[in-house]
């Protein structure tokens, strides 16, 4: 059984004088620290009248003495009768210090390197979870958003039975038209009414009369995602950098356009018609004449009504503003999603695009579906119904 070291009780002097009576002619070695003998200690005087009765009785009961405490870091040896391996010095607060072999150190290079790499995997790991989850919230947010316009587009379907223009007063072939957009007809449903009191439909819009209105930024109409495609801000600000405001200046953009149709050979509209895309391959936000809700034929919760078209004219400010009539487009029968940002689908999301459907639900379309189901969600009575799964 191990036992500290035991002193009789007295004052500091009686302790010292038996603590160096008891240890007298002991020397600490100067060899192996962990040899039976060598501790490390430290003696604490302890005024007799400081202690209680207990605490006095439980240092005798103990060994200690009730005038003298014993610190003992560590005790390697089993101790009979007299301790060995320590000198006590003429203070009796000093401490009597042995080499200790646990001696702190710091890092090595190579423990250090190691460190640093382990470090960068588990960053290099978490980067990818990370930028999904950001990734996925501004997914969330860009549907939002189309929820939004879908809700607007609700409420002016509900009061005219129709949904509004594509584009008032447009003609592809003439740019000198008003060209109002779609937009214009539903700002006040999407709680900017000040903004449709202040829009003059008697002027371009692109003219100074409507120069304020248009220069809105709308954060609903922009989607989150957008990141590559190329433009300096949220406006298309100084076209020609000449100082001064032209028309067609600080036009605020959208990165949603309404769905004309489908194009290419075999969906041309025959020469004089009112539209240049056939019947079977027209949308709902056409040129100048409002679709109304009875001839969507192949069903409103089938039928596409907007899409993601960020920057649109190949990444160019051309047709991307919001109050711009030409903000609406027929997708290439050919052309995949997001393979073009000339008139397509085209999203910042990675692997899809965003569509809102004439009953107001929004839908992540992948990269990976056929075709022809795109192309059959982008009519309106083309006697084909798209199917998502």
């Amino acid at each position: 059984m191990r036992r500290p070291i035991a002193f009789v009780p007295g004052s500091q002097k009686t302790c010292q004088r038996e603590a160096s009576g008891r240890l007298r002619g002991t020397d600490f070695p100067a060899a192996d620290p962990y040899k039976p003998g060598n501790f490390r200690a430290q003696f604490v005087p302890a005024a007799p009248d400081a202690l209680g009765v207990s605490s006095r009785r439980r240092l005798v009961d103990s060994g200690l003495p009730g005038g003298c405490r014993l610190k003992t870091q560590s005790i390697l040896a089993k101790t009979r009768g007299k301790a060995s391996g320590v000198k006590i010095g003429q203070r009796f607060e000093n401490v009597a210090r042995l080499p200790i072999s646990g001696c702190r150190r710091a890092f090595t290079l190579v423990e250090l390197l190691v460190v640093i790499a382990t470090i960068g995997v588990l960053i290099a790991l978490l980067l990818p979870a990370v930028s999904s989850v950001l990734e996925s919230a501004r997914r969330m947010a860009c549907a939002s958003h189309l929820h939004q316009v879908g809700l607007a587009l609700q409420g002016h379907t509900t009061q005219h039975q129709a949904f509004p223009t594509g584009c008032d007063d447009c003609a592809w072939w003439d740019a000198d038209r008003k060209q109002h957009s779609w937009v214009t007809a539903i700002l006040a449903r999407l709680d900017r009414p000040e903004l449709a009191a202040r829009w003059n439909s008697d002027h371009a819009y692109h003219s100074e009369e409507n120069r304020d209105v248009a220069s809105e930024v709308l954060p609903f109409l922009l989607c989150p995602s957008t990141k590559i495609t190329k433009r300096t801000g949220f406006t298309t600000g100084d076209k020609n950098g000449n100082g001064a405001w032209d028309s067609g200046d600080d036009l605020g953009y959208t990165d949603y356009g309404g769905i004309y149709g489908i194009e290419g050979p075999p969906y041309q509209a025959p020469w004089g018609a009112a539209h240049f895309v056939a019947d079977h391959a027209i949308g709902v936000m056409v040129h100048e004449i409002p679709t109304r809700v009875r001839v969507i034929s192949d069903g409103l919760s089938q039928t596409a009504l907007i899409g993601e078209c960020t920057g649109r004219g190949g990444g160019l400010s051309e047709q991307s503003e919001w109050s711009n009539g030409q903000n609406v487009f027929a997708k290439y029968y050919q052309t995949p999603i997001n393979s073009s940002q000339n008139n397509e689908l085209w999203s910042d999301h990675p692997a899809g695009v965003q569509l809102l459907f004439c009953d107001g639900h929004v839908l992540f379309v992948s990269e990976e579906v056929d075709q022809e189901v795109v192309n059959a969600a982008l009519t309106r009575a083309g006697n084909d119904r798209a199917t998502f799964e």
